[in-house]
């Protein structure tokens, strides 16, 4: 049976240098393979033309190149090439028996031929899977970098084996949740103050009978026993413990998240408008979880949230034209203490204060909000519209309120009144006690 041979790299970030150490060390160490799967950030913004040179690079090395653009790689001019494809532009191919399909700019599901064993190839990590680092978007609040419409088209495709890059943090990684084998390959630019690169690259062996067999290979490694787990594995240099000890924790699956943990989720909407006209509720009426991506119920927890938070800003920017985004920090600065008199404390000591303050006056903005922090997890937001009206145009303000509980404490109507008295919208999420009572598999 034919196999597929393939090494996938990621996070090049234009390092041409990076890219001949990689090379050299596929030579020297006489490794033999037929495929480059490159996941992204390929080439870099102040040279549209290096995205490009390094592919042909990677080419002219005798491999054939499967590629998908990353952040880093927006304004690179791409053309086609002979043995270097695209695969937003080129769709779904087939290799050695596998459908390969890739996703970099295109999020679209494709209809893949029946009986197909896909590899899914794309820049970012699927949520809550090897995909710890910086959050790019305005509604998380964690540390996820994953993009939440993978998870839905990996549980739609099913695929062998889902390579990506992006967060650096679990780069040199794999994992099996279900019946994919999940590979960060990021990131390829490593390099030491000594500008000595140590990046990682991965090998990867498949066919359609057995399991497939992964290896990630650091640049100029050497084999040590890791001070953690007492295993002899391949790492820089420097490093005392492996990769796998120093993420121990992105690693760890519960299979056991079901449906069960999402039943009773809930989203309604209470309008600052005594009248709202007989409308049905804007937001989400039922939750939709892709559970075979799913690690365990922390992730569970924070998928769901995410997600609903990421409905509700598209549905408030379909109203709005601008939405911002109100840290806590800054509740300190909208809503001075009343009592207090040009003072600034520490956000926690203000909560604290508050607490214990037998002043609470509900009719004053502040303590109303800083009540409603101290019983619930809340998101202050602000819809910027304009209101045009010939010499008279106008900016208009809506406050929105976004307010996670659980059914075990169902929201306090009177402070819903309250609430919207002060002309707050308020964005009510119930989740069930099961899912937000942790434990150490969380």
């Amino acid at each position: 049976m034919a196999l597929l041979r393939a090494v996938a790299i990621s996070d090049i970030h234009g390092r041409r240098d990076a890219v001949k150490a990689f090379l050299k060390d596929l030579k020297d160490r006489k490794i033999e393979v037929d495929y480059a799967l490159v996941a992204g950030d390929i080439g870099c913004p102040e040279d549209p033309y290096r995205l490009m040179n390094i592919l042909k690079m990677i080419r002219n090395f005798g491999l054939e190149v499967y590629y998908v653009i990353g952040n880093w790689d927006i304004d690179s001019r791409t053309e086609e090439a002979n043995g270097i494809y695209n695969l937003d532009k080129q769709g779904p191919v087939n290799i050695q028996g596998f459908t390969l399909v890739g996703h970099g700019e295109r999020f679209e599901e494709y209809n893949l031929p029946p009986n197909s064993l896909p590899i899914m190839l794309s820049h970012y990590p699927p949520y809550g899977i090897l995909d710890r680092g910086f959050k790019y978007t305005p509604y998380r609040k964690g540390s996820h970098t994953g993009v939440i419409k993978l998870n839905y088209l990996l549980e739609d495709y099913n695929p062998l084996i889902h390579v990506f890059g992006h967060a650096h943090k679990s780069g040199g990684l794999n994992m099996k949740l279900g019946g994919t084998y999940y590979i960060n390959v990021a990131r390829l630019d490593r390099f030491t103050r000594e500008n000595k690169c140590i990046g990682n690259y991965t090998l990867i062996v498949a066919d359609r009978g057995s399991p497939p067999r992964i290896k990630h290979i650091y640049i100029g490694g050497v084999y040590k026993v890791c001070a953690r787990c007492g295993k002899k594995v391949l790492m820089p240099p420097s490093w005392d413990v492996c990769k796998e000890c120093m993420m121990k924790d992105e690693l760890i699956v519960y299979p056991q998240v079901s449906a069960t943990h999402i039943q009773n989720v809930s989203v309604s909407f209470v309008s600052c408008l005594e009248e709202r006209d007989g409308d049905p509720n804007p937001f989400i009426s039922k939750i939709t979880v892709p559970l075979t991506t799913i690690r365990n119920k922390g992730v569970l927890r924070e998928f769901i949230e995410d997600n609903i938070r990421e409905e509700v800003y598209n549905i408030l920017l379909k109203k709005h034209s601008q939405l911002l985004t109100l840290p806590k920090d800054s509740l300190l600065y909208l809503y001075p203490c009343p009592r207090a008199e040009k003072s600034i404390t520490p956000f926690i000591l203000r909560l604290l204060k508050c607490k214990n303050c037998s002043h609470y006056d509900p009719s004053k903005e502040s303590c109303l909000i800083f009540r409603t922090l101290l019983k619930y997890k809340i998101e202050l937001l602000w819809g910027i519209g304009f209101k045009s009206g010939g010499q008279n145009d106008e900016h208009t303000l809506e406050k929105y309120l976004l307010i996670f509980t659980g059914d075990h404490k169902p929201m306090d109507e009177s402070l819903l009144e309250e609430l919207r008295l002060h002309h707050f919208n308020v964005i009510v999420v119930s989740m069930p006690s099961s899912l937000l009572r942790r434990s150490e598999k969380d």
